[in-house]
């Protein structure tokens, strides 16, 4: 009889509960549902921001004509011990574009969860690189636990400033590496990062590469050339699902257990 009230529960449990995972990275505004008759135990929220884009450069052989790195992606996160059936909604935010020729990189976007109607987890997007200027800042936690993303580098003569890296649960973002041009050209390095930045342009080193996802900003243009693109930002939520029965399913459920203990009593 035991065994038999035993496996009911572990039956229970197997059916009511289980472990997920939602991983968020189209960007702009979204939501999330708890079902109806279901509520979300355990769960933590992870939000990181788009990255800076890289700035843009001109063809003037006059000072640093090259563009700097984009500032990375901040990341925040929470935990709740339940959440109930119903509508949560979100914004992730997108990456920063490339600088154009003579004109500096766009910020990455803010990306924003809310619970309740609160802004409860909110991380703003890195700075975009300036052209022929410095690196764009670092992505700030406004709401939240988390770490800012790092500072683009900056440029040199004919080269441009290395993107920034996203923060991550462990730390905050790398600076992008600042860009060298005596002796060759060659662009600043990546900053290290849960997203990392993209390597700056030069003449010895290629076109400035974008930021990987998720967060990290783009590097910054050699001579005549575009910035890169920081990466979009992204939310992943874990959580267990566990229903929550109806008063009709408890009763019957009672009532079976009621039934086996009596049966069980006469048997003896």
């Amino acid at each position: 009889m035991r065994g038999l009230l035993l496996g009911i529960a572990v039956f229970l449990v197997s059916t009511f509960a289980r472990g997920d995972e939602i991983d968020l990275t189209t960007t702009g505004t979204g939501s999330v549902t708890v079902p109806v008759g279901y509520e979300w135990t355990d769960v933590t929220v992870q939000c990181w921001s788009g990255g800076g884009g890289g700035g843009g450069s001109t063809s003037e052989y006059v000072g640093n004509n090259s563009g700097g790195g984009g500032g990375g992606g901040a990341y925040a996160d929470n935990t709740y011990p339940t959440l109930l059936s119903g509508l949560y909604n979100y914004y992730i935010g997108a990456g920063g574009g490339g600088g154009p020729y003579s004109g500096s990189g766009s910020a990455g976007g803010n990306t924003i969860w809310n619970y309740g109607g609160t802004q409860d987890i909110y991380v703003t997007g890195g700075g975009g690189g300036y052209y022929t200027g410095s690196g764009g800042g670092p992505g700030l936690v406004i709401a939240g636990t988390g770490f800012q993303g790092g500072g683009g580098g900056g440029p040199a003569f004919e080269a441009g400033g290395g993107g920034a890296g996203s923060a991550g649960p462990s730390g905050a973002g790398g600076n992008g590496g600042d860009g060298w041009g005596t002796p060759g050209f060659y662009g600043g390095s990546g900053g290290t990062g849960y997203g990392a930045g993209g390597v700056g342009g030069g003449g010895n080193s290629g076109l400035a590469e974008p930021g990987s996802l998720p967060g990290g900003g783009g590097g910054g243009a050699s001579s005549s050339e575009n910035g890169a693109g920081g990466a979009n930002g992204e939310i992943v939520i874990t959580y267990t699902t566990e229903a929550v029965p109806e008063p009709s399913t408890l009763a019957l459920l009672g009532a079976a257990a009621i039934g086996l203990l009596v049966y069980g009593r006469k048997r003896r």
